[in-house]
């Protein structure tokens, strides 16, 4: 089985790439049976849910001295809480700045026909993955919004790249891809950006 992010496509030196199409891919899409729950919810190693970030102020209020829900205050708590499993939709490996890890990319189609996906940001993610399907064409880049104030609001366009789409899974309204992207850094011209994987993702219409 062949490794995702290994493809075969020539590299191109501009802001696009071609699509390859295929009837099928031979890559292991199994990820998408792995779910989470939503963005700052997990579990710890008691098996109790437990807020990340980005909670519910009154949450805070909630926790006692061992940083635990008193169980007089479990109702409330789950009804500021979201315990849905949201199955995986992308998996990667990349290196940015301020990226950790996105098990997640979502993926719109618009009025004018053209795709449009991105991965989201959190506490803990500045880095995110966006790119648009036009036609045979995808334009990808990285766009970071750091932390760091000196850094600030940064767009890394793509150096080189290749991506290979499932022709009937797209058909079907599924974006089924394989990736491999390089980007121009702009901070530091010697370290450039890389993001590689596979993506299986429904395409929502607005």
């Amino acid at each position: 089985m062949k490794a995702y992010g290994q493809t075969t496509a020539a590299k191109k030196s501009n802001s696009d790439i071609t699509i390859q199409w295929q009837d099928s891919l031979p890559s292991d899409f199994s990820f998408c049976k792995k779910w989470s729950f939503t963005d700052g919810i997990e579990k710890n190693d008691k098996n109790k849910f437990q807020c990340v970030y980005n909670c519910h102020p009154r949450i805070e209020l909630m926790y006692n001295t061992l940083n635990q829900i008193e169980t007089d205050s479990l109702k409330a708590f789950f009804s500021l809480i979201d315990t849905t499993h949201y199955y995986h939709t992308l998996q990667c490996k990349a290196w940015s700045y301020e990226f950790d890890k996105a098990n997640f990319i979502t993926c719109i189609k618009n009025e004018a026909g053209y795709i449009n996906c991105f991965t989201l940001t959190n506490n803990i993610n500045h880095s995110s993955l966006r790119f648009s399907i036009i036609n045979d064409k995808c334009l990808p880049t990285v766009q970071l919004n750091s932390a760091d104030k000196k850094i600030g609001f940064k767009i890394f366009k793509l150096q080189s790249g290749s991506i290979i789409i499932d022709k009937s899974s797209f058909n079907k309204g599924i974006l089924k891809a394989e990736f491999d992207f390089t980007f121009h850094n702009s901070i530091d011209a010697k370290k450039p950006i890389n993001w590689k994987g596979l993506i299986l993702s429904p395409i929502d219409e607005l």
